[in-house]
């Protein structure tokens, strides 16, 4: 099974599953219309509605790629949107966290990723949840990204996992911990590691020398 050990990896799968499963992203919210007035109607109505949420969608992610800040309400505004797919609105509130991270903003990048879970279908919770542990690291929520990381069942993003526990210890100053974890992240990953990992395991069997 192929590990996802970089942010590239990551946005990959996420449009490789979207590409899969974005034409029933609205699906289980229109169901019951079918018995209800009939198949045309459901028919007719779930290709509105899918077309209205992915053109909202696209449009306002496009807008926040070109200008970050001055698009910012407009992501807000469409994660809020009760109209939307959820889906649509879990992705864009993923992309409205990556754009409070570029602003410090992180306490607020994590509510987002934190309701993203809570609606996100299970084929994204992994990233969320590597994603949301980061945050927690960066405000010191040192336990808390650790309980969020134990909830990772996706075996492919094991180095992942791996990698930020090993980062979370060593911002404690737990050194033997983190190399631990780094190893455990580089062998996990394989060929496909993060370059990184082979600088941090150095560094810290450096300072263990001079210390």
């Amino acid at each position: 099974m192929e590990a996802y050990t970089t942010e590239e990896q990551q946005v990959q799968a996420i449009k490789d599953w979207w590409k899969k499963n974005g034409s029933s992203v609205i699906l289980g919210t229109v169901i019951g219309l079918a018995g209800v007035f009939g198949w045309r109607y459901y028919g007719d109505y779930q290709i509105q509605q899918k077309e209205s949420s992915s053109n909202a969608y696209q449009n306002v992610v496009t807008a926040a790629a070109n200008d970050p800040e001055a698009n910012l309400v407009g992501l807000q505004e469409f994660v809020a949107s009760e109209t939307a797919s959820v889906n649509y609105r879990v992705m864009a509130a993923i992309n409205l966290a990556k754009t409070l991270v570029t602003q410090e903003q992180y306490q607020s990048a994590l509510e987002q990723l934190v309701w993203a879970e809570e609606q996100a279908p299970d084929e994204l919770k992994a990233l969320i949840q590597v994603r949301s542990a980061r945050l927690q690291m960066q405000l010191e929520q040192y336990n808390e990204a650790l309980a969020t990381l134990a909830k990772v069942s996706d075996e492919t993003y094991t180095a992942q996992v791996a990698q930020v526990q090993g980062d979370i210890y060593l911002a404690q100053g737990e050194v033997e911990q983190a190399r631990q974890y780094y190893q455990t992240a580089l062998d996990a990953a394989g060929a496909q590691a993060d370059p990184s990992l082979s600088l941090k395991i150095n560094d810290l069997s450096v300072e263990e020398d001079h210390g």
